[in-house]
């Protein structure tokens, strides 16, 4: 996504996994193109938060945009001033384009094919 873009609603489900308990945080990272650097590992919701506090259990569509430090003034900001509500310090938008990223924890161990589905609801950016 360009950091331009203005998330309204992030939407994400998925069928059971197979495996031992799994935690995942869902957050933003730069693009490859732009540096592939970590912005903020859980700005959409942290690991400790249903749904992504066990994804043993399948996961009916939930809207993730405002399960972590977001509100609903949030929606429909840019992406880059969604990061400054987060951890960001940036201040300006510094026209990238970044990539929405599940992170699965460290004690994930998944057995078997899975179906995660995301579905994002934006408006495109000017840059």
């Amino acid at each position: 996504m360009k950091s331009s873009d203005r998330i309204h609603q992030l939407w994400f489900s998925t069928i059971s996994l197979t495996g031992t308990t799994m935690t995942a945080d869902l957050g933003i990272y730069e693009s490859e193109k732009d540096g592939n650097a970590l912005l903020d590992l859980d700005l959409f919701c942290p690991a400790a938060t249903v749904p992504l506090d066990d994804l043993t259990d399948a996961v009916a569509r939930t809207d993730m945009t405002i399960l972590g430090i977001l509100t609903d003034q949030d929606r429909g900001t840019q992406l880059w001033e969604m990061f400054v509500v987060g951890a960001g310090t940036i201040t300006e938008d510094p026209n990238e384009t970044w990539d929405i990223v599940m992170t699965m924890n460290t004690e994930t161990a998944v057995t078997a094919a899975a179906e995660l589905v995301f579905e994002v609801f934006y408006t495109s950016g000017g840059n």
